[in-house]
């Protein structure tokens, strides 16, 4: 089997059980790179960080490996565009980086607590729905 494919394959269940355990996670990838390149006195060896967009992954969400390493090869392509000839040696550190992802969200009604309900300064709208920030809006109109 290729490293490639081990990767792959470990990563995908990874990411899986991590899903099914937080419901939504944010994944992204950070390495290391070491690039050389021949200069007059000798070989320059330089390290180079680099780090994907973050992917948000739930059951509705499939996590997508490719996208990330597409993101990696684009920065790298990046960092050798700008005529350094440098030369990809190896990589120094590779990291995939999982986070719970807890996206804000409305709800629906929630009692206001007695201490500030007896201001009578502020306004809670009781709904039954999850559209609670609209109804909010609405009552001030």
């Amino acid at each position: 089997m290729e490293p490639y494919l081990i990767v792959n394959i470990i990563t995908n269940v990874s990411v899986v059980a991590v899903v099914y355990f937080f419901r939504s996670i944010r994944v992204l990838f950070r390495m290391s790179i070491e690039f050389t390149r021949d200069v007059k006195i000798g070989i320059q060896h330089v390290v180079a960080h680099f780090t994907s967009h973050p992917q948000l992954v739930s059951r509705a969400h499939e996590f997508d490996i490719e996208i990330l390493i597409q993101q990696l090869d684009l920065a790298v392509e990046e960092f050798n565009k700008r005529g350094s000839n440098f030369v990809f040696d190896h990589v120094t550190d590779c990291t995939l980086v999982i986070t719970q992802y807890r996206p804000l969200s409305g709800t629906s009604y929630i009692p206001t607590p007695s201490i500030i309900a007896n201001k009578h300064a502020v306004i809670n709208v009781q709904n039954r729905d999850d559209r609670c920030f609209q109804w909010a809006v609405l009552s001030c109109l």
